[in-house]
């Protein structure tokens, strides 16, 4: 496919990243900071540019948005595709703007708190690909709520309980997570890791291990998390019994 890409100069540098992308797809990338040489027309470059892509992928941005010299560049190819149909039409947005008028029609593509690798995969699959299905299986959306650091401890342990039954593995996972989260008060992260028990006795015991020696919590916290890790390692727990036992508290 033959890409023209079409930018402000204030963002030459995500023009060109972008370009070096689409060229690393295979596709055939016409991009000013690269194929404009000196001596050569610019407008009639630009011209030809137009002419014979394919596709124009617009850098969005605010400077882009108020370029009067952006404007024809997209304007050309709204033109020849007015339905949206072949897609010659694709805007990138690199910075917080919002288009406004013909181009607010169009849904952009959007790189905005991207790292690298995630803005890299999600311009590779908006331009080659036929649907966004992504190509992993989305989470079941109670693991959503059981990872969800947002939600009340309660409600995050309710759904690694109904995971459970479904996907052993991620509920452990949930309930690892939980168990291990500081942020979540002493008492939930103990039933969580005896949620974890029944799943996987090696993390549980882990688990137990970590809240017993958190010096955060509060003593009998720890001594119940002690006493669990005691069915499950003996050994571990008896050195946890130790510490706390001979820990100085102010």
């Amino acid at each position: 496919m033959q890409i023209f890409v079409s930018y402000n100069h204030r963002d030459t540098s995500w023009a060109e990243w972008i370009a070096w992308q689409l060229e690393k797809l295979g596709h055939i990338v016409t991009i000013q900071s690269w194929d404009f040489l000196p001596g050569t027309n610019f407008v009639l470059k630009m011209q030809e540019a137009i002419e014979h892509s394919d596709r124009t992928v617009l850098v969005l941005s605010p400077d882009f948005l108020q370029s009067v010299f952006a404007a024809p560049e997209w304007a050309a190819a709204f033109a020849a595709d007015p339905t949206s149909a072949k897609r010659k039409l694709l805007p990138v947005r690199v910075r917080e703007c919002r288009p406004t008028g013909l181009l607010a029609q169009i849904i952009y593509v959007d790189l905005v708190g991207l790292d690298q690798t995630a803005a890299a995969n999600r311009l590779a699959l908006s331009v080659d690909a036929e649907r966004l299905k992504p190509l992993t299986p989305p989470n079941f959306p109670e693991l959503d709520r059981a990872t969800n650091s947002g939600l009340g401890a309660a409600l995050r342990i309710a759904a690694a309980e109904k995971l459970a039954s479904l996907n052993g593995t991620q509920a452990a996972a949930a309930f690892k997570e939980i168990a291990g989260d500081p942020a979540v008060d002493g008492q939930a992260r103990v039933t969580a890791a005896e949620k974890l028990a029944s799943l996987n006795g090696t993390q549980a015991a882990a688990a137990f291990k970590e809240i017993a020696a958190s010096s955060s919590l509060d003593t009998a916290t720890r001594i119940a998390a002690a006493d669990k890790l005691a069915s499950l390692n003996s050994t571990q727990a008896a050195a946890a019994f130790k510490e706390i036992a001979t820990e100085k508290r102010p």
